[in-house]
């Protein structure tokens, strides 16, 4: 029996709906930072998928989400798609520097800081027809060198540790190599004497001094209901850590204490703690002014620092002009 015409051209229309229509498993209608909580909770990374006007935009569900292997890739991954036909899709875009006649563009993101962490390239076996085979594989490949989000902080954070504990080691052999040695000199060569008297002046030459430890612990606050505390997640070059401090904390004692954490986390690269930081904060992260220095007493604090609030992630970097 022959199927109606109506019935084939329905039936053609909703398989055709279906290979362009947005799977259940990409969020949507929602802010970013939504996703990236949800995505820390589970330990995951967020794909952003930006989106424009364009036909191939609009194939993004044909050649990338209805493959199969997408399925698979949610146990690592959040999948998220804006457009930037709204404003807030706009705002984003402008915000992570994606151009609008690059669209569609896809980058993961670490959803415990917010920032790009791979911009996926598109190969296009045809101006509109993205090859799904090759991001699948530009996303293994890092997830295969990265593990998961938490997983790869942990890893920075104990070579970081290794690091600092290899230097330490080095300088006790160093120390225990020039005590420990003994210099025989014949005093009828003048060369040997000159020798022994360098290596005696370099013994009595004066060490450059320790640096001194910088703590947070007279500002630390502890969590207790009904105290108001300043909680802050920090992001440094090769490490993260959480802090609870008095929301009277100064300003200066906290970059103080952030530039002797990238100091001791990386003592191969700096003699002492980098006088020059930049922080970034909020969403989208954005460099935030550190106060200059003021009278005792009248110093300003992470209460009234402007652009911080509590909760956020601050992000560390070094500025490469030094003041």
């Amino acid at each position: 029996m022959t199927q109606p015409a109506d019935d084939l051209g329905n039936a053609g229309n909703e398989a055709l709906r279906r290979l362009f229509a947005t799977p259940g498993f990409v969020k949507l209608g929602m802010p970013l930072q939504a996703v990236c909580q949800v995505a820390s909770g589970k330990d995951k990374w967020v794909l952003v998928a930006v989106r424009g006007r364009n036909f191939a935009s609009a194939c993004l569900a044909r050649d990338l989400w209805n493959l199969e292997v997408m399925e698979v890739l949610t146990e690592s991954l959040e999948f998220y798609e804006v457009n930037v036909g709204n404003e807030y899709g706009l705002e984003l875009a402008k915000s992570y520097r994606v151009e609008e006649e690059n669209l569609p563009e896809l980058f993961l993101v670490d959803p415990q800081t917010l920032h790009k962490e791979l911009k996926i390239i598109l190969c296009r076996q045809h101006p509109s027809i993205i090859d799904g085979t090759q991001v699948v594989e530009q996303i293994l490949l890092f997830i295969d060198a990265n593990g998961s989000p938490k997983q790869r902080t942990q890893r920075l954070l104990s070579e970081a540790h290794e690091s600092v504990d290899d230097e330490n080691a080095q300088l006790g052999e160093r120390i225990t190599s020039n005590h420990g040695s003994v210099v025989e000199v014949d005093l009828d060569s003048g060369e040997a004497f000159q020798r022994a008297k360098s290596v005696e002046r370099k013994e009595k030459a004066p060490r450059p001094l320790p640096i001194e430890e910088i703590t947070l612990d007279a500002w630390h606050q502890e969590v207790v209901s009904g105290v108001n505390c300043f909680k802050l997640r920090c992001r440094l070059p090769k490490s993260s850590l959480t802090l609870t401090l008095k929301p009277e904390t100064p300003v200066r004692v906290l970059i103080s204490f952030l530039a002797y954490r990238v100091y001791v986390e990386d003592t191969t690269s700096y003699d002492a703690p980098p006088p020059s930081l930049e922080i970034r904060a909020g969403f989208p992260p954005k460099m935030i002014p550190i106060p200059e220095p003021e009278e005792e007493g009248k110093e300003v604090t992470l209460m009234k620092w402007n652009g911080l609030k509590s909760g956020e992630m601050l992000t560390v970097h070094l500025r490469s002009d030094k003041s």
